[in-house]
C-alpha cells in the first residue's frame, strides 16, 4: 500500500503480553517477482523459502530469520540486510549494500558462498 513494507513479522501492543507476543511466519514463493522491505523483531521469527524467485528488497531482522535462495531465485539487496541464517544455492546481487548473516558481513567484494 505504498509503506514499501512486504511483511512486518513483529509484536504488536494490541494483543498478548508484552515481551510473549512476537509474529511467526512461513513463506514459501516459487515463481514470484516480489519487491519490498522485510521486518522482523526481535520476540520474531521468519522462514523463507525462495524457488524460482525474485526478490528485490532487503531484510531487517534482529529475531530468528531463515532465508533459502534455492537456485533460479535471485535476491536483490536494496537496503543492508540482516538474516540470522542463509543457505544459497541460488544467487545474491549487492549492489552497494551489504548482508549481515549470523554476525558475519558480507558485500560485493566478499560474497557468501553458502
Amino acid at each position: 500500500f505504498g509503506s514499501g513494507i512486504l511483511f512486518d513479522i513483529s509484536s504488536q501492543n494490541q494483543w498478548g503480553n508484552t515481551g510473549s507476543n512476537g509474529g511467526v511466519a512461513e513463506v514459501n514463493t516459487d515463481n514470484e517477482k516480489i519487491d519490498g522491505n522485510v521486518i522482523v523483531d526481535s520476540i520474531s521469527s521468519l522462514t523463507w523459502n525462495m524457488k524460482n524467485t525474485e526478490f528485490n528488497g532487503a531484510i531487517n531482522s534482529t529475531g530468528n530469520t531463515t532465508v533459502n535462495v534455492e537456485g533460479g531465485s535471485t535476491w536483490t539487496l536494496t537496503g543492508d540486510s540482516s538474516v540470522s541464517d542463509l543457505t544459497l544455492s541460488g544467487n545474491i546481487e549487492y549492489g552497494d549494500y551489504s548482508l549481515t548473516v549470523n554476525g558475519q558481513t558480507y558485500d560485493s567484494s566478499n560474497p557468501f558462498k553458502g
